[in-house]
């Protein structure tokens, strides 16, 4: 993982831990909002998932990476609405698997077909 500003940057050993992951944070932000946050707005999550090959080298920080793997998930991540996941194409099948119903979006994001689902 990385923390970019707002953002965060992971990496999962498969496409299934990565939507798995971004499920959980969109199911449990109701509760951190309700029970830690502090603030008079609540905190929106937007996550995008994509998947392949990264080079990375042992050692290297992961906010260091560059990869179009990498450049498609946070293009995903951009245009995917508050309380949303966006995937890219290579992850929509899996997608299906782990989420259910996925609306697909009106045009290609980072060059790829996409899909997005609402966490309610």
């Amino acid at each position: 993982q990385a923390a970019a500003g707002d953002g965060v940057m992971c990496a999962f050993p498969d496409e299934a831990s990565a939507l798995r992951a971004a499920v959980a944070l969109q199911q449990g932000i109701g509760e951190f909002n309700a029970t830690h946050n502090r603030l008079p707005r609540p905190f929106l999550i937007r996550c995008g998932v994509s998947a392949g090959e990264v080079p990375w080298e042992p050692g290297t920080p992961i906010g260091l990476l560059q990869s179009p793997v990498i450049d498609r998930a946070a293009a995903m991540q951009k245009v995917a609405a508050p309380e949303s996941i966006v995937v890219s194409q290579e992850v929509e099948e899996i997608a299906k698997v782990e989420l259910g119903q996925l609306n697909p979006l009106p045009g290609p994001i980072a060059g790829v077909s996409a899909s997005s689902w609402l966490a309610h």
